[in-house]
């Protein structure tokens, strides 16, 4: 397991709720993280992050490894790989323009977080679907 050493560059954005922020520092971390530089990372409490995390576990989004003692946490190896990644992006950029353009919202100031929270759901729907058809 990598040394945590320096900080961590990037950070979630304010706006995020809370398992958003520590999934995203997590990820954005790079490297297997203690939860207090989780917490750290995602600018959480520690308290707020440990319920957070131990949910993300349970939810199979974050992997506990124990190392000398010390529970060190990750994202699935799947948001780590770059070129997977870029690929995803080029295919769903066209349909998020989509439903951004679409979107209905009552208050404009409220576009993001309606459009991650429908964009959340779609990819929960298509990810039932795929594995239904299995």
């Amino acid at each position: 397991m990598p040394i945590q050493t320096g900080p961590i560059e990037k950070k979630p954005p304010a706006e995020a709720d809370t398992p958003t922020k520590i999934m995203l520092a997590s990820i954005y971390s790079g490297r297997p993280l203690l939860l207090s530089k989780l917490a750290q990372a995602a600018g959480l409490p520690r308290q707020v992050a440990s319920y957070h995390v131990n949910r993300l576990v349970g939810d199979g989004l974050l992997i506990p490894a124990e190392e000398k003692g010390k529970t060190y946490y990750s994202p699935q190896p799947i948001f780590l790989d770059d070129e997977l990644f870029s690929r995803i992006v080029k295919l769903v950029d066209p349909v998020i323009t989509k439903i951004s353009k679409n979107l209905i919202v009552a208050d404009k100031n409220d576009a993001e977080r309606v459009l991650r929270n429908n964009a959340h759901i779609l990819f929960v729907v298509l990810a039932h679907e795929a594995l239904r058809q299995k």
